[in-house]
């Protein structure tokens, strides 16, 4: 029987948080840790078989009812058939393997890994003729309909499109892009999982963009010129002060703010001048505690600790928001006792231990085998 395996990888995001699906630009970098998928062909004509090694759990369903029930991550295979439309009819029966090493909750993006692995899997496997861009917007239109996320593209277009060593500078108006060599000299990503996974990630996440979209009518309403989030001025925001709620007002000032962070941040990278990238890490974690209100008080420790320590040139939350990571600018070699005290501080506070993560900035989708 045929069996293929891929692999697709989970990502960092430098900075651009939350402004994904509000146009703006987004500094996110595929990691070398992924999901990896294997996919054989069985005798059955439409019975599929799926398995999580992690998990230890497995299901079955039939191709001819895809209503039937399925567990909670079994939603997102299930709605990654559904997302394939007409070419779903090319498929047969077969099971699937999945293994993970992409920590989940941790806003490392854990589930565009698994749908855009598994996609290009059944894309290999029943030579379905998907470009790369195809498996992206199949991954997307899974989360947004499927599994109930209204989400971005920048996560699943960065597991597939990942390159080793670059971050990519991505225009998520236009879905223009550009590589930008990762080279930190004689500094360091730092990654700190807080191990935390508030319940109101899902519906929060939801909640924002209905807010920003509802803000940017009024906008709209007042100014002919506005026909999307990156036509906004500051001045403009400022003047709509009358007809905006105070929280409306709050989200489009983060939508505005951190989209001119992205662009000062890539031209601090081209530039290397990682202490302003820093200080963009920073502003960028207040406005997402103050104005887009996703941070938590475990993400907020930690960037606040790393405000006293010398040898840390900038930290914000990174993901969805209410748990997950923090990433942070570090001096190379330097970081390991402004870890140390993290951990004790931390478990003292919380009562859990925070986790730091060794990355590596890997490529995209890669077909295996």
């Amino acid at each position: 029987m045929k069996i293929v395996k891929t692999s697709s990888p989970g990502r960092i995001n430098i900075i651009g948080e939350h402004i994904d699906y509000n146009d703006g630009y987004v500094l996110p970098a595929a990691i070398n840790l992924g999901t990896e998928i294997t996919l054989e062909l069985n005798e059955s004509a439409d019975s599929c078989t799926f398995t999580s090694r992690e998990l230890n759990e497995h299901f079955t369903i039939t191709l001819k009812n895809l209503e039937e029930y399925t567990p909670g991550w079994g939603r997102y295979l299930v709605g990654a058939i559904k997302s394939l439309g007409d070419k779903k009819e090319k498929l047969t029966g077969f099971t699937c393997e999945i293994s993970s090493k992409v920590p989940l909750g941790s806003g490392l993006s854990s589930s565009a890994s698994l749908l855009c692995s598994f996609i290009g899997a059944l894309n290999e496997l029943f030579e379905l003729g998907l470009e790369k861009m195809d498996i992206v917007n199949a991954a997307v239109n899974t989360e947004r309909k499927h599994v109930g996320v209204n989400c971005g593209i920048m996560d699943h277009f960065t597991s597939v499109m990942g390159k080793a060593d670059h971050a990519i500078f991505l225009d998520c108006l236009t879905l223009e892009y550009e590589y930008l060599p990762l080279d930190l000299s004689e500094y360091e990503l730092l990654i700190i999982n807080t191990n935390v996974s508030h319940s109101l990630d899902t519906s929060e996440y939801n909640k924002r963009r209905e807010e920003c979209g509802l803000a940017l009518l009024k906008l709209k309403e007042r100014y002919a010129e506005i026909s999307n989030f990156r036509d906004i001025t500051e001045s403009q925001l400022a003047a709509c002060k009358d007809i905006l709620t105070a929280t409306e007002f709050k989200r489009l000032s983060h939508v505005i703010t951190e989209t001119a962070r992205v662009i000062e941040a890539k031209k601090a990278i081209i530039e290397k001048n990682f202490v302003g990238l820093g200080e963009l890490l920073f502003k960028s974690h207040d406005s997402l505690n103050l104005d887009y209100e996703v941070s938590c008080e475990e993400l907020n420790f930690i960037v606040e600790r790393a405000k006293t320590d010398a040898n840390i040139l900038g930290s914000r939350m990174m993901g969805g928001g209410f748990g997950g990571c923090t990433i942070s600018i570090a001096a190379k070699g330097k970081s390991e006792d402004f870890v140390k005290e993290l951990k004790g501080a931390y478990k003292s506070q919380f009562g859990i231990n925070c986790t730091p993560l060794s990355l590596g900035i890997g490529d995209g989708l890669k077909v295996l085998s």
